[in-house]
């Protein structure tokens, strides 16, 4: 492949893409906007900080999961075959 010949890409991967990038941007701009609130203006504290970076730290923990999860498919569990004969 050459400098000029681009690799080409699904047509799934491609809407992916172009889905990911918007939100993520939306997503960074919103985050820069809550960034930019001003002390004196808005009345909030360290422990109002503190609650706001820990509910976006969760928002990403779920969002990672959830991306690491759908990336690697169901899980394939199945307790017919382990659990035959047993009681329970």
């Amino acid at each position: 492949m050459d400098a000029k010949t681009k690799p080409t890409v699904s047509p799934q991967r491609a809407k992916f893409i172009e889905l990911a990038q918007a939100r993520m941007n939306r997503a960074i701009r919103a985050i820069r906007l809550v960034g930019q609130l001003d002390r004196r203006k808005a009345g909030y504290d360290a422990a109002d900080v503190n609650a706001m970076v820990e509910a976006l730290g969760d928002e990403l923990e779920e969002m990672r999961k959830r991306l690491v999860m759908s990336a690697e498919g169901e899980p394939d569990f199945q307790l017919g075959a382990q659990h035959e004969g047993g009681e329970g």
